[in-house]
């Protein structure tokens, strides 16, 4: 059976700002499930569909910009069945929620990643090798 790659099936996104009818692009980058290092699938570099299907996503509330582009993303990934187990307008809530252990978060990669390193957080794929170097 192929390995599942959620990070490289998350389509490309766009953050865009709302002018009447009109939408600007103010930058396109990948999203990426992020897990906290002492999380059980951090330490897999071979996942499945089912695998992350297992555990909840940790949302940003249903009212935020970003929550539509999320789901989209999940959607196109095959992940619309994530079980969500907290939504809220608060990231450093997401943030901690997942660093210890508590749930999946879907995040821009780069502009992302000063977060993720300060919350103990690496992309399912990567999150083996950076546990390794925290070690």
């Amino acid at each position: 059976m192929p390995c599942f790659q959620p990070n490289r099936r998350l389509q490309r996104n766009r953050a865009v700002v709302a002018e009447e009818t009109a939408q600007h692009v103010m930058i396109e980058e990948p999203l990426s499930i992020f897990v906290g290092y002492s999380h059980p699938l951090a330490a897999r570099s071979n996942l499945t569909q089912s695998d992350l299907l297992a555990f909840p996503i940790l949302k940003l509330s249903a009212g935020h910009p970003f929550r539509k582009m999320v789901d989209s993303s999940l959607r196109h990934a095959g992940l619309a069945g994530l079980r969500c187990d907290v939504e809220t307008d608060d990231y450093l809530e997401i943030l901690t929620m997942a660093s210890a252990g508590e749930g999946l978060a879907c995040m821009f990669t780069e502009t992302g990643s000063h977060d993720a390193i300060t919350h103990r957080l690496a992309p399912l794929g990567r999150a083996a090798q950076r546990r390794a170097l925290a070690s």
